[in-house]
């Protein structure tokens, strides 16, 4: 952690080299042909789990009246649904016509599924460590509730 910045330098250069390594992998290597299609994978499993998901939990916040903006529930809710229905457009079309963006043919719902398994995983793991960190009486909620001193 840097005083000068407040930041955690070291991790910001780890993340960097990793990062400089995996565009090096997908641009420059025999491998970039084979993975630059999951790019479009990642988009779609962004756009379904993301947008959509953000989208659902904004709407539930606007229709209780949680809100910090100073902006009517009602025209919060109009454009949240509105937003919301554009989204599930795309994801339609990205879910039913997957040759037009992904140049390959194949059943969408079986790429869906497979780019999803590391949020699934991701889901599983969390369970399971609310679960045993539960026994050893720690709740995982309050895990981001106040910042660590530095």
């Amino acid at each position: 952690m840097s005083l000068r910045t407040h930041s955690p330098v070291a991790a910001h250069l780890v993340d960097l080299v990793i990062t400089i390594v995996l565009v090096y992998v997908l641009i420059l290597t025999p491998l970039s042909s084979t993975l630059l299609y999951a790019i479009d994978l990642d988009a779609l499993v962004l756009l379904v789990f993301t947008f959509i998901a953000s989208m659902l939990l904004a709407l539930v916040m606007h229709v209780r009246g949680v809100t910090k903006l100073e902006v009517s529930r009602k025209i919060l809710v109009t454009l949240d649904l509105i937003y919301l229905v554009v989204l599930l457009i795309f994801a339609y079309y990205w879910l039913t016509q997957p040759q037009y963006y992904l140049s390959i043919t194949g059943n969408p719902l079986q790429l869906l599924a497979e780019s999803s398994i590391i949020f699934v995983v991701g889901l599983v793991v969390f369970a399971i460590a609310s679960y045993i960190r539960s026994k050893e009486g720690i709740p995982l909620a309050l895990t981001y509730t106040e910042i660590p001193p530095e």
